[in-house]
């Protein structure tokens, strides 16, 4: 399941991850505050049965992490900071060494 939060608001959606790395959201399993959906623990939880009664433990594939996964809003508002300090530093040192 993944979590999106944003503006105060949050949704959530359930996505499968198939073998070669690619993911897909599954299109029916869907919550957000817009639109909120009463048995969506229940139906995920139904969805996580079927697949472990369906398939072996060992032909279960945990998806290695990408770098959009590391891509939190924490480490954007850090690195977006830090460039901006740089470009301000940058660009007082210029203007300081023209006058």
């Amino acid at each position: 399941m993944r979590e999106t939060k944003g503006q105060g608001s949050s949704s959530h959606a359930v996505r499968m991850f198939l073998s070669g790395g690619r993911r897909r959201s599954l299109p029916g399993l869907y919550r957000s505050d817009m639109h909120p959906a009463p048995d969506f623990d229940e139906q995920f939880q139904r969805v996580v049965n079927w697949w472990e009664l369906s398939t072996d433990q060992t032909a279960r594939v945990r998806p290695s992490e990408q770098f959009r996964d590391r891509l939190t809003p924490t480490v954007v508002g850090l690195v977006g900071t830090i460039a901006f300090v740089v470009v301000m530093f940058a660009a007082f040192v210029i203007v300081r060494q023209l006058y």
